[in-house]
C-alpha cells in the first residue's frame, strides 16, 4: 500500500491528502463497528477521491478512453465522476478485484439502496473525518454511537437538503440510499 500512497499523494492537492488520510483513520476505526475487515475498508478509504484531483476535461477524456459509462446527472459533474474513475483506477492499475471495495469507492458519494457494510462504512467514514467541519458533522459523529445506520441517514438528509438549497440535482441513487436506510431502522424501531 505504500506505492499506492506514494502515487496518491503525487495525483491530489495537500488538502486532498490530508482529507484521504482522515478518511483512512475513520475507517479504521469504523471497521470494528461495522464488522469489516480494516484492510478492506483502509483499501477503499485509499482510493475514494484518488481521481478527484483530474480537471472536468481530464475526467471527460480519461471516461471516453476507458469507456467508462455514466448516466445523465453525473455526466460532467466531477463530484460525481471521480468514484467511477478511481474504481477502474484501482481495479486497472493496482489490481484491486474485490467488487465490494470497489462498489465502495464508486458509490462513496452518492451512496444506493441496498449498500453494503463496507460500502456505508466508506461513506460515513467521508462524512465524519476529523477535518471535515460543516453544519451537523458533529451531530453525525454522535450518532455514529447509537446507531451508524442512523448516523448515514442523517448525513443523507444533508446532503439533500444542502444540494436543494443550492438549487443542484440530488442524484437519484442518494435518495435511494436514504429511504433504504430509513427502511432499516424502521425494522429495527430507531426513532428518527
Amino acid at each position: 500500500m505504500e506505492d499506492i500512497m506514494i502515487e496518491l499523494k503525487k495525483n491530489v492537492s495537500e488538502k486532498r491528502y490530508i482529507h484521504i488520510l482522515g478518511v483512512i483513520d475513520s475507517a479504521d476505526e469504523l471497521a470494528e463497528k461495522f464488522s469489516v475487515s480494516k484492510e478492506r475498508a483502509r483499501l477503499a478509504a485509499i482510493f475514494h477521491d484518488y481521481a478527484k484531483g483530474m480537471s472536468k476535461k481530464n475526467m471527460l477524456e480519461f471516461s471516453k478512453a476507458n469507456k467508462l459509462d455514466f448516466d445523465d446527472i453525473e455526466y460532467g459533474n466531477k463530484e460525481l465522476m471521480h468514484g467511477k474513475i478511481a474504481r477502474h483506477i484501482a481495479q486497472n492499475n493496482y489490481n484491486v478485484n474485490d467488487n465490494d471495495v470497489l462498489n465502495a469507492i464508486e458509490f462513496h458519494t452518492t451512496g444506493r439502496k441496498k449498500m453494503s457494510e463496507l460500502e456505508k462504512l466508506i461513506c460515513l467514514a467521508d462524512y465524519i473525518e476529523k477535518n471535515r467541519d460543516y453544519p451537523g458533522v458533529d451531530k453525525i459523529r454522535n450518532l455514529v454511537d447509537i446507531d451508524y445506520n442512523l448516523a448515514l441517514y442523517t448525513a443523507f438528509n444533508g446532503t439533500i437538503i444542502h444540494l436543494i438549497e443550492e438549487n443542484k440535482i440530488v442524484h437519484t441513487r442518494t435518495v435511494e440510499a436514504r429511504n433504504y436506510l430509513l427502511s432499516i431502522l424502521n425494522e429495527k424501531g430507531v426513532c428518527v
